[in-house]
């Protein structure tokens, strides 16, 4: 089941109708891209920005990525 599928179903066992719930879950995932894209925008000057090497292109879109969708930390082992 996807997560979308999951937030559906828990708002309409709370009563949404399917319609309303989709909406409302659009309606937050909206709302988190416009942060996300504020981010992004606001990168350079946050500090964010300052390991990344602006020189080269082809280094940035990962970066962007990375800032939307952090790689996983490497697992411990013991």
């Amino acid at each position: 089941m996807t997560a979308r599928a999951a937030v559906l179903a828990y708002l309409q066992q709370a009563g949404l109708s399917t319609p309303h719930a989709n909406a409302r879950i659009d309606q937050l995932l909206q709302e988190h891209a416009h942060e996300l894209g504020e981010r992004l925008r606001n990168v350079h000057g946050s500090g964010e920005g300052m390991s990344w090497n602006w020189w080269d292109a082809a280094e940035i879109p990962g970066a962007c990525a990375d800032l939307i969708d952090p790689p996983a930390a490497p697992e411990a082992t013991s």
